[in-house]
């Protein structure tokens, strides 16, 4: 064997191009082994990355890079040989440190497609650090390129592909070709799967089910997953948070920050939009964290309507320290005349703050007897939605709505415009660099050379700061946008939701009664006064109808607490 040791390193971006033998890394094995021993070296050991981007993943997380180094300070070979420069790597500020490591333990790093890569002198250095800034411009413009597929793809409302497909879906050929003779699939609505969807969304709207609750209910009426497998809370959250069931197709782009929804697709809507959202609203009232305690607006606290005996678990705080009213169960105990010993139990509300270890000392009411709370509460509601039934729809809300969702869409467009032009001098930027940088008379004055790897990266900062900024901007006023549509609609859909409700609400099961109160009721505040009264105040959940038009409907009460 030759006295010269070499090492062969293969690497392709995905797991596909490994095995096949007309794929990537059986044809960089062939040229880089008939290149080694055209040389007569001798070839002492192969790694092969499959499924490893030399653009997303850091040289400090692939094993084979990590292993060369070690043999390398061994010194138990002499050269590395690659197909191509980009296989060791495509991150400009990096790739070329782990020639400089090799070169410095003795090691060449040669291309079979490129010539050796060094990082000698100041210029090897630069040259070096060119190839890799090159190579990670054309990693840059293919995850823009397949981003910007799937982008367009959303925005024209296809299915832009993928092996997973949202439980209520379906793929089917149904003969279409696309314009290589392909066959394109067709994204439709499953309809055994829609109808267990449609339930699912019913617990949680009309039954107020959490997640949790909502997995055993369909274990024990026997629904099993597309895999035939039980269900688990995480797959419940899941269809319960995804836009898809409202016939949006949806992803977050890690490149540009932004979230891209596509238009309504009304052959796959299996819940309509305003359900959905209302259904979004009362999921996020049924979680309750501490980290919300700090909001200056509590109107925006969100709830855990857990399913006690209590109509208003979840919804009632103490007014004193703020802390959530839990529900117990307190015991009457006797005995009889003739010895028999009797118990009954009978539910409380209890201020969080006389049994949580911790928390703020409370100068407020421990606990409130259920028949001297929820039917104050419950007349209020009544008396509220009462009201609103009496009155029209304000209008000038509506006008008021479409103006600042004209005005957003308005400073939409100029957002991105901007963002265009940006786009395109950061192009024209950075084309002008490579000219200059790999003009002919760079061979010529290598040792002139004044430019550094951190000057070059400086040149497009700024721009690329300025595309960074807009980009968040336009992504703040295409959320802002959505949510004035949401309300819009709200608005404009309530009243079918509060016709007869005090009637419905009577002759509604517990469960029921639970989530209507839920719908309507934001947060109930009870605070103990000087006088030993109780204040109860209810901030009604319908935040646009009572600061745009229903002023004046009560929410306050004070009662009498018997000694």
């Amino acid at each position: 064997m030759s006295e010269v040791r070499a090492i062969a390193l293969y690497r392709a971006s995905t797991k596909q191009q490994t095995d096949k033998a007309n794929q990537d890394i059986p044809t960089q094995r062939k040229i880089v082994r008939d290149f080694i021993f055209q040389q007569n070296w001798g070839l002492v050991r192969e790694f092969t990355e499959g499924g490893i981007s030399g653009f997303k993943k850091s040289a400090n997380d692939r094993d084979a890079l990590q292993t060369i180094k070690r043999l390398a300070v061994a010194k138990e070979f002499d050269i590395l040989v690659v197909y191509m420069s980009d296989r060791i790597g495509r991150i400009a500020d990096e790739t070329p440190l782990v020639i400089k490591f090799l070169n410095e333990q003795g090691v060449k790093v040669i291309s079979v497609s490129e010539g050796e890569i060094k990082s000698d002198t100041h210029a090897d250095k630069l040259i070096t650090f060119i190839r890799y800034w090159q190579n990670e411009g054309e990693s840059l413009k293919t995850s823009k390129r397949v981003t910007d597929y799937h982008i367009a793809a959303i925005e024209e409302g296809r299915f832009r592909g993928g092996s997973y497909i949202p439980y209520g879906y379906k793929l089917v050929d149904n003969g279409n070709k696309n314009f290589k003779g392909r066959n394109i699939l067709d994204f439709l609505i499953n309809e055994e799967e829609a109808k267990i969807v449609i339930l699912i969304y019913n617990l949680s709207m009309n039954y107020n089910y959490g997640q949790s609750r909502i997995a055993k209910y369909l274990n024990e009426h026997g629904h099993k997953t597309r895999n035939g497998n039980v269900w688990h809370s995480s797959s419940i959250q899941y269809i319960l948070a995804n836009p898809m069931y409202k016939g949006q197709f949806h992803m977050h782009s890690e490149l540009y920050d932004k979230e891209i929804i596509s238009p309504t697709r009304k052959d796959l809507i299996i819940i309509p939009e305003v359900d959905w959202e209302r259904n979004r609203l009362i999921v996020k009232n049924r979680k309750y964290s501490k980290t919300h305690e700090t909001i200056k607006d509590e109107r925006h606290k969100t709830h855990n309507n857990n399913h006690g005996a209590m109509l208003l678990s979840g919804l009632a705080f103490c007014g004193n320290c703020g802390q959530a009213l839990t529900t117990m169960t307190a015991y009457k105990r006797w005995t009889t005349a003739d010895g028999t010993k009797k118990r009954v139990g009978f539910h409380k509300y209890r201020c969080g703050s006389f049994y949580k270890k911790g928390t703020t000392k409370c100068d407020g009411q421990s606990t409130y007897s259920i028949n001297r709370i929820e039917p104050y509460i419950i007349d209020m509601t009544k008396n509220f939605v009462y009201q609103l039934e009496q009155k029209q729809l304000n209008q000038d809300y509506i006008k008021k709505i479409n103006k600042q969702i004209e005005d957003a869409k308005q400073l939409k467009q100029k957002l991105s415009s901007d963002l265009k032009k940006l786009f395109e001098q950061s192009k024209k930027l950075s084309e002008k660099i490579g000219e200059t940088l790999l003009d002919e008379e760079i061979e010529k004055n290598k040792d002139d050379i004044i430019f550094t790897p951190k000057q070059l990266k400086q040149a497009i900062n700024i721009t690329e700061e300025k595309i960074e900024n807009i980009s968040k901007d336009l992504k703040n006023i295409e959320l802002k946008i959505h949510q004035l549509n949401i309300d819009k609609q709200k608005y404009v859909n309530f009243d079918i939701d509060i016709k007869d409700w005090a009637y419905k609400f009577d002759k509604a099961s517990f469960e029921n009664k639970k989530a209507m109160l839920n719908k309507i009721i934001d947060k109930i505040t009870i605070t103990k006064q000087e006088n030993g009264n109780l204040k109860i105040k209810v901030d009604w959940g319908i935040e646009a109808l009572v600061h745009n038009g229903w002023e004046g409907c009560n929410n306050t009460k004070i009662i009498r607490v018997l000694a």
